[in-house]
């Protein structure tokens, strides 16, 4: 019942904003498939589903279609050069039991990032093509969001390629 509560607040805020239009309904369709467990599909009219008021339970990064090569320590950054996530965030001790992230090339398996992940489209790649760098503002949502919850030190972070 709590998670269509949260489908239904995050349908709600994506709709309520005017700049969301067409692709708002498919980011809400997907959302809402994926709190029910079912599969969901990533379009080309790709739209962060960031809303304020959800607490996210982990992060999906889509790299789908860049090349993403695979790293003993991800990072994350901002275009403007930050580091978002990586090994100087997190925990030694927790990281070598757990591991950092995980990779999939399939978003049926994206477990790690929990039941209402944030969904992110990487912008490009730096590093030999191993950091996806995201935009600007998926960035500002990821840490605030991420203050809600914590779901970058407990390494709830999937990258798919």
């Amino acid at each position: 019942m709590k998670k269509n509560i949260i489908v239904v607040a995050v349908a709600a805020a994506l709709i309520s904003v005017g700049s969301f239009a067409s692709s708002s309904e498919a980011a809400v369709q997907n959302i809402a498939l994926a709190s029910e467990g079912q599969s969901y599909t990533m379009n080309s009219d790709y739209v962060s589903n960031y809303v304020p008021s959800v607490s996210y339970t982990g992060l999906v990064v889509d790299c789908r279609g860049l090349a993403l090569q695979r790293a003993m320590s991800p990072v994350v950054k901002s275009a403007t050069g930050e580091s978002i996530y990586g090994a100087k965030n997190l925990d030694y001790a927790f990281v070598t039991r757990h591991g950092s992230a995980d990779y999939s090339n399939d978003i049926e398996r994206i477990r790690r990032a929990g039941s209402t992940p944030l969904f992110v489209k990487a912008e490009s790649l730096m590093n030999h093509g191993t950091y996806p760098v995201v935009s600007a503002e998926d960035a500002r949502n990821i840490l605030a969001a991420d203050s809600r919850t914590g779901f970058l030190k407990a390494t709830n972070v999937v990258f798919l390629y």
